[in-house]
């Protein structure tokens, strides 16, 4: 460290070395107020990445990152940002009210693959990025879609509910050997939103008891 004393901004030193037959190197970057010091069995000191900001002595001065400090800033945050979206709004841990161990340890997983999958569509689509919500709203129509047993998997986009087809906002197509009126009618396992009766029993999958 003392080599770095009264170096420059951007200034990059590394001595390498031999631990158990295998080589490493120890690099060197001095900041405007710290200097990192990075041990690494991998990369270089090649510079790469978007141009750095540094104030030293009043004024501006533009530098580099090296290849190993570039990916530490790159993804040192990446944890916390998962940790973030999978225990944020709507956590999907939180909503699962269960005293099982085995099903919290159930809905810790969902929810790593859930915020997993969102930070993976974000960064394949940086032009359209989505939230947590407008995320989690695709994913369950799409279960809705590809999992209730009247449903084709050939079929792709919304599906038609009988809410909206009574309102006229849509038409079912017949499918193959159907007449109009068989498309018009629900499907029997079709989702469709009702109010609860007052005074009603339990649900028993088809009607209220």
């Amino acid at each position: 460290m003392h080599d770095m004393h009264g170096k420059d901004v951007g200034t990059i030193l590394a001595k390498t070395g031999r631990l158990d037959g295998r080589p490493f190197w120890v690099s060197c970057f001095q900041d405007s107020k710290h200097t990192s010091l990075m041990m690494h069995t991998w990369g270089n000191t090649d510079i790469r990445g978007e141009d750095q900001l540094r104030r030293v002595g009043g004024q501006l001065v533009t530098t580099k990152y090296f290849t190993n400090l570039h990916f530490y800033y790159a993804a040192r945050h990446a944890v916390d940002d998962n940790t973030n979206i999978r225990q944020g709004c709507l956590s999907f841990e939180d909503a699962w009210g269960t005293k099982s161990w085995e099903h919290r340890q159930f809905a810790f997983i969902m929810a790593l693959c859930e915020a997993n999958a969102l930070c993976a569509y974000n960064y394949a689509h940086p032009d359209n990025k989505l939230s947590t919500r407008q995320f989690r709203q695709q994913v369950v129509h799409e279960l809705l879609q590809r999992f209730s047993p009247d449903t084709n998997l050939s079929q792709t986009g919304p599906r038609t509910t009988s809410s909206s087809s009574s309102a006229g906002n849509s038409h079912k197509r017949p499918r193959r050997g159907q007449t109009d009126q068989q498309a018009a009618a629900p499907a029997p396992h079709e989702h469709i939103r009702v109010a609860i009766p007052r005074g009603c029993g339990r649900w028993n999958g088809t009607h209220f008891d």
